[in-house]
């Protein structure tokens, strides 16, 4: 998930016109989250139906790697032409920012390890953040698009890849997305100390509303998540558990 607090500067694009506030379960929010749905869908159809060496499923994939891999860039530019803070905003560091990277990675190699971790992380953070985003700024803003660029494409990613193109987890996937978690926090706890921002939400809560206010104060809340990700990584594994067990 991003962080997108501090947003006390006005915006110099749209100064003359100031951008609605993001509603959660707004017309623009449940849009969102109807393509994401409706998208994913289609893939997974097609890939199945024709297989994912199908023009169309090869082309979508394309486009869709390299949209996660130019999340970022295009996130930054959001941020940099707004006028908004880039203290939180300035390095690929938020959770999703890796996840989305590995989601390009996973469409393209379709490398064991990185479908893993873009199935576990895509739908037990990512998706979150597209329920409940942490966002200020609604549509037609740049930020809004950027966010959802970002997060609902590597949902969308997550569902293909493992129910599409059937890179579905492998035994010990589990325990593989728990240490390659471990890592990322270490790399964030590393970073925040040496620029003080707020990465992966490791040194205080979201601004706005999420799972995150429902586990405690810092530094409790981290250990709650970390029991979070292991229950959700449990229990979106079931459906290969049986398979893997046969094979």
């Amino acid at each position: 998930m991003d962080s997108l607090t501090g947003f006390g500067v006005p915006d110099p694009l749209l100064a003359m016109s100031p951008p609605p506030s993001f509603q959660l379960f707004g017309l623009d929010h449940l849009v969102v989250i109807g393509m994401t749905v409706a998208i994913a869908a289609a893939l997974v159809f097609l890939a199945r139906r024709h297989g994912e060496g199908h023009a169309v499923v090869r082309r979508s994939v394309k486009v869709l790697a390299w949209l996660l891999f130019l999340s970022f860039p295009l996130k930054f530019m959001a941020f940099y032409f707004s006028g908004a803070p880039m203290h939180e905003h300035g390095l690929p560091m938020h959770l999703c920012n890796w996840a989305a990277i590995i989601g390009g990675l996973a469409l393209l190699t379709k490398r064991q390890l990185f479908c893993e971790l873009l199935y576990f992380w895509g739908l037990a953070a990512t998706l979150q953040a597209v329920i409940t985003p942490n966002l200020p700024y609604g549509f037609p803003h740049a930020i809004f698009f950027s966010f959802f660029i970002t997060h609902s494409g590597v949902v969308i990613a997550a569902i293909v890849v493992a129910f599409g193109l059937r890179r579905s987890p492998a035994p010990g996937g589990v325990w593989r997305a728990i240490f390659w978690l471990q890592a990322y926090l270490v790399v964030a706890v590393i970073v925040n100390s040496l620029t003080g921002a707020n990465y992966g939400f490791l040194r205080e809560k979201p601004a706005m509303g999420s799972l995150i206010d429902h586990l405690g104060d810092w530094p409790y809340y981290i250990i709650g998540l970390e029991a979070v990700a292991l229950i959700s990584f449990l229990l979106l594994n079931l459906p290969f558990v049986r398979r893997n067990h046969v094979k």
